[in-house]
């Protein structure tokens, strides 16, 4: 009987690792946002997340309407989070193409690497073709809620996060707790 309990107490303990860190699996990534703010200085142009494979309205008639999701005002965020699994990688990179509204041409486009930080555009307008901007990066926070969609701010995150580690620290004292005195009792 002793056999048959650590048996099973060494496969829940196996599959409990498997299901949290397990072997090449790692949890989901902080998400990485990218805001912007100075949309309506791009006067005669439009910014443009493009996209593989973006399917466009088929009633939308404007020249660049084809290339990918239009930002047209400051509440516009891109959310990225990369699942984390080496075999279910998920697009980190995000492409802005800089467009002539009129002529429906790329003018400036743009490359960024969405992992770690979070980046917001402040658009000063357009110069010689070329978009000109500043960045503005703060680290990405894990998303740490507590119930579904409370505290949507990096406070409420650490905060959260913090109510976590704690958790686990007095689980894991009162775990070894329960084996001291488990074995104090059957030394006795």
């Amino acid at each position: 009987m002793k056999r048959f309990l650590l048996l099973s107490l060494l496969l829940l303990a196996g599959l409990t690792i498997f299901a949290d860190a397990g072997i090449n699996i790692q949890r989901q990534h902080a998400r990485v946002i990218f805001s912007f703010s100075g949309i309506s200085n791009l006067q005669g142009y439009k910014l443009i997340q493009t996209h593989v494979g973006y399917y466009a309205k088929e009633d939308d008639k404007r020249p660049y309407a084809r290339l990918g999701t239009i930002i047209n005002d400051d509440d516009h965020t891109i959310n990225i989070q990369e699942g984390g699994k080496n075999w279910d990688e998920s697009d980190r990179d995000i492409y802005l193409s800089l467009v002539d509204s009129l002529t429906g041409k790329t003018v400036d486009s743009f490359e960024y690497f969405a992992k770690d930080y979070s980046i917001h555009f402040k658009i000063a307008g357009v110069k010689d073709g070329r978009m000109q901007y500043r960045t503005d990066s703060t680290r990405a926070v894990y998303q740490y809620l507590l119930l579904n969609g409370e505290g949507d701010n990096a406070a409420a995150f650490r905060r959260n996060r913090l109510i976590f580690i704690a958790c686990s620290a007095v689980g894991f004292m009162l775990l070894i707790g329960l084996f001291v005195r488990n074995k104090n009792k059957n030394s006795k």
